[in-house]
């Protein structure tokens, strides 16, 4: 499905790409999707899962990556949208960062201001709505669950929203 979504881009738009266990790894910086769709269509669909949850600290690395970003962009006078999408089940289980300090020192109010947005998908049956839901609140972002036969549709749902 992510696969999909990364295809529905257009090559113009850039995309990167975050992954996170119990560490936080970037798979692929900040690119136009002309320049890197054929090799994260390969990575994310080697994706295995394993260790534990960092979601914590992994929302707060996308942010301060994207912040990065915008602020290279506004220096050169570029102007675009900025969103993250985060696909979790809303667990922390080896994280660093605590919940409070994610909300005050990542995920505070001016982050919508700055002009981001973290989309949650709330992915399976026992998943941890209610922190994902903040956690896309808190941007001005949307929470959206899924399972393996909605996820497709998730991600449509999201590409409309943008």
């Amino acid at each position: 499905a992510t696969d999909a979504f990364l295809k529905r881009l257009f090559p113009k738009d850039r995309v990167g790409l975050m992954i996170f266990n119990d560490q936080i790894s970037t798979v692929a910086d900040i690119q136009p999707v002309s320049a890197v769709a054929e090799t994260l269509s390969q990575r994310v669909l080697n994706l295995t899962s394993g260790g534990g949850t960092n979601l914590y600290g992994a929302a707060c690395a996308a942010v301060a990556r994207l912040k990065d970003e915008r602020h290279k962009d506004a220096a050169l006078g570029d102007s675009r949208l900025y969103g993250i999408i985060l696909l979790s089940d809303g667990a922390d289980t080896t994280g660093a960062v605590s919940e409070t300090r994610m909300f005050q020192t990542c995920l505070d109010p001016g982050a919508e201001g700055d002009g981001m947005r973290l989309i949650t998908i709330a992915f399976g049956a026992e998943s941890k709505t209610e922190i994902l839901r903040r956690m896309a609140q808190s941007t001005g972002g949307n929470m959206f669950e899924a399972d393996n036969g909605s996820i497709d549709a998730t991600y449509l749902k999201i590409s409309a929203e943008q």
